[in-house]
């Protein structure tokens, strides 16, 4: 678990969350599904990749840590997509539905 995939996945599940709560009221509801998120990710996870430091964070101690120990990788972007589906779900729970 890296300090990408964090910043990523809850980004992703905060933004679709916004999203579908905010497309919900419309006529028409909108869904936005976690497809879009796992396709924006992509070429995010490469950007951060390519641009974060690599630099050690307290080297030599036992919580030695990297905010980009490697590339971007198939892992990491299978844990932001379960972020995003953890936010770009259906709204179960609206103030002006029977289930609350």
């Amino acid at each position: 678990m890296t300090f990408g995939m964090w910043v990523l996945g809850t980004a992703s599940c905060a933004l679709l969350s916004f999203l579908n709560q905010f497309f919900w009221y419309r006529k028409e509801p909108l869904s936005v599904t976690s497809v879009s998120a796992q396709i924006a990710v992509v070429p995010l996870g490469h950007l951060m990749a390519r641009t974060l430091t690599e630099r050690v964070f307290f080297k030599g101690r036992p919580y030695e840590f990297t905010l980009n120990p490697r590339p971007f990788n198939v892992k990491e972007h299978v844990l932001i997509t379960i972020f995003a589906n953890s936010g770009g779900g259906e709204c179960l729970c609206h103030s002006d539905s029977e289930l609350c």
